[in-house]
């Protein structure tokens, strides 16, 4: 199972969305061979450096942390075991 994980930030021309698409489309190239799913990109990171350009939007480290041990929680409690976080920000 593949989950992305990306950031709503200023890429200049590009999309405020360029991480979380990226992101989501390597772990969806990555999964195709192996038959396993792949869900939604998480679109919001922590990305303070650029807080400066409009369209930014961040989140602090404890806020990301807990919410992906909520949505990780989630999954399991479904039964999933094995979980790959792509991470599309740096």
């Amino acid at each position: 199972r593949r989950a992305a994980l990306g950031s709503v930030e200023q890429h200049a021309f590009l999309s405020l969305a360029v991480d979380a698409i990226l992101a989501e489309e390597v772990a969806a190239a990555a999964a195709e061979p192996l038959g396993v799913p792949v869900f939604p990109a998480q679109a919001y990171g922590v990305t303070p450096t650029y807080m400066a350009y409009p369209g930014t939007m961040s989140l602090r480290l404890e806020t990301l942390l807990q919410v992906l041990r909520d949505l990780i929680g989630s999954l399991h409690q479904h039964g999933f075991r094995r979980i790959v976080i792509v991470n599309g920000h740096g």
